[in-house]
């Protein structure tokens, strides 16, 4: 089916739902301080945050460098109490028996990085208390956590390439750091660190790449081939119900990838394939055809997720992933070197680089910016030997999709109902981002649509009063999205659809009046009843652009 909308003149309401998110308050949070607090929209103020059950603390971090600690005791009246500088660029947080722990990029990106160990904050003090740096691997991704015991700490380190002290490109391993203490008291001795890395798999790289696995840069520009290994960089990590096992994801690469965390080392690769997208409902694929065009274009979508959470129903394990999809683009600026592995559909058309196979519609629609001409492809997938393209390879899924961890097989994947229920009952901010600060949200609609349209950013998932929800955070669009699912079977059911923040003003007028809503969604925490302030589900979510941290109770109609 077709879905075409044009978005003059259309009425839409914020939300539409049998689950409820009501909001109970929300904190603006700094980017640095002066000594006064300064606020401003773009400053990665509140990007990660993580919650403490027995104090009623949250904690969020951002790339602006600080670490905010947000009074939740009162829902209705949360607020910062306390705050920490860091140095260099923090990227994760999370907390467990009343320690806090922060991930931290080098200043160079792809050098290693640390994670900063505190205890949590003190009423008593009004403080916190740092208590060692531990040094990890290269690039620390958006992924750090604890073991329920608090005695391991993992990290995901992405390796992303970029410039090292000597200003040159540099492009290092990824892996995961396995941080164990011997006992629970943490500040007590030298914590052991391990790092897993991919050098076992460079011996058979071409067979990876054969299943799936992308390889996406080689050392093109350098004069010097990389390996396989530094092509993959972890994202984001689950840790299996025992603890046994955790399951990385490989952003750039579509795959996943499985620890074994007593030993430190990674057990498989996992390709998660490609969704075609005839088969999956279509997509709107262009920002210049005025409207909402859901088509089912003849395009293969990678999954590609950010982030990943592992959850048990009917006694089984699953993963379930936030496809936003993801590319690398190299700069001479930030990483020394240029080299992108993308394009334009046009560009390929205007190129001469298309295969004489491919059907004429499909080139056709290549050569149309309201169709195919806008939508970023791959240069790495879909090459013929004669360096023509057969197929086209688009990146993220748009979706969410549920796994199994039995040889991580897809059990499900929501298809095109993403883009579908944001144009059924939010058409005017369908597919929209901050293009202008000076622009009201609605005319930035269908901003997205030929890269990674709502950009499906982050996943949580939640048990109330016996009921699996899945919570997906939608980045761009800022929006949250809620399934539910039936206790016989692995088909979730849509609840609702929130945004928050109104519409009436530019983005910049309703950052100063304090009413633009979780903008540019990063990270969620869902709070259950048991461990909640007021005895009630929560949902925790930062806004990276906004800066904000939002609490919303969950109200089940």
């Amino acid at each position: 089916m077709i879905l075409r909308f044009f978005l003059f003149g259309l009425s839409f309401h914020w939300c539409y739902s049998k689950v409820v998110l009501n909001e109970l308050s929300t904190v603006y949070v700094p980017f640095d301080y002066d000594p006064e607090p300064k606020y401003k929209m773009f400053a990665e103020a509140s990007e990660q945050i993580t919650y403490d059950p027995q104090s009623k603390l949250a904690y969020t971090i951002g790339g602006s460098g600080y670490l905010h600690v947000v009074d939740v005791s009162e829902p209705s009246e949360a607020k910062i109490i306390s705050y920490e500088k860091i140095e260099g660029v923090p990227n994760d947080i999370d907390t467990c028996g009343g320690y806090v722990a922060a991930t931290v990029r080098h200043i160079f990106q792809p050098l290693p990085g640390k994670v900063v160990l505190f205890e949590g904050y003190s009423r008593e003090r009004k403080s916190m208390r740092r208590i060692r740096d531990i040094s990890v691997g290269n690039s620390p991704a958006s992924m750090i956590t604890f073991t329920k015991d608090c005695r391991k700490i993992l990290v995901a380190n992405e390796g992303e390439a970029g410039k090292d002290e000597m200003g040159k490109f540099f492009d290092p391993e990824g892996g995961v750091s396995v941080i164990s203490f011997s006992t629970s008291n943490l500040g007590k001795e030298e914590p052991l660190v391990k790092h897993a890395d991919f050098t076992k798999f460079n011996k058979k790289a071409k067979e990876y790449v054969k299943k799936g696995v992308r390889w996406v840069y080689k050392g093109e520009r350098t004069g010097k081939n990389t390996k396989f290994s530094q092509d993959i960089e972890p994202e984001y990590l689950a840790l299996s119900a025992d603890e046994k096992l955790a399951y990385v994801v490989l952003q750039e690469n579509n795959a996943m990838a499985v620890l074994d965390v007593e030993k430190v080392e990674f057990i498989e690769l996992y390709p998660l394939g490609f969704k075609y997208w005839p088969n999956y409902g279509g997509f709107d694929a262009s920002d210049k055809d005025k409207g909402i065009h859901i088509e089912p274009w003849p395009v293969y979508g990678m999954f590609q997720p950010d982030a990943v959470k592992m959850f048990i129903h009917n006694n089984v394990t699953y993963l379930v992933t936030a496809n936003e999809g993801d590319k690398k683009i190299y700069t001479k600026e930030e990483h020394g070197l240029a080299w992108s592995e993308t394009t334009r559909g046009a560009t390929l058309a205007h190129g001469n680089l298309l295969s004489e196979s491919m059907p004429y519609e499909l080139v056709e629609a290549l050569y149309d910016p309201t169709k195919l001409g806008r939508l970023r492809v791959s240069l790495v997938d879909g090459r013929e030997k004669k360096l023509k393209y057969k197929k086209l390879f688009a990146y993220g899924g748009r979706s969410f999709t549920i796994w199994s961890t039995n040889g991580i097989e897809m059990v499900y994947d929501s298809g095109s109902d993403i883009e579908r229920k944001h144009a059924l009952q939010m058409p005017l901010l369908f597919n929209s981002h901050v293009e202008n600060g000076n622009h009201l949200p609605t005319e930035d609609a269908d901003y997205r649509s030929d890269d990674h349209g709502p950009e499906v950013e982050i996943v949580e998932t939640g048990v109330i009063d016996g009921t699996t929800y899945i919570f997906v955070g939608n980045q761009r669009v800022s929006t949250l999205i809620i399934y539910s699912l039936p206790n016989d079977k692995i088909e979730p059911t849509f609840e609702g659809l929130h945004r928050g923040g109104d519409t009436d003003a530019s983005w910049n007028q309703l950052f100063k009046e304090r009413r633009i809503g979780d903008t540019d969604l990063q990270d969620l925490r869902f709070v259950s009843a048991e461990k909640s302030p007021n005895g009630k589900p929560m949902l925790l979510v930062s806004g990276s652009l906004s800066g904000t941290l939002a609490v919303y109770e969950i109200q089940v109609e």
